[in-house]
């Protein structure tokens, strides 16, 4: 099996506050994709977390 280097993104980190989390307009998102079917699942989960976030906040925000 081979593996590629990965990177950090450019984004804020979410932070706990007393009122609740700090999610900044580009967050990191953290997440493994996996082997298996696991590549093929977050393509498709990707495109539509992407769509979400378009409509819900208009592209002030984004995944990194």
């Amino acid at each position: 099996m081979s593996h590629k280097t990965c990177h950090v993104p450019h984004g804020g980190k979410i932070t706990r506050a007393a009122d609740g989390l700090r999610v900044p307009d580009r967050p990191i998102i953290p997440f493994i994709r996996g082997d298996g079917i696991g590549p093929d699942i977050w393509r498709a989960a990707e495109m539509a977390f992407d769509a979400a976030v378009e409509q819900a906040y208009g592209g002030k925000r984004r995944a990194v």
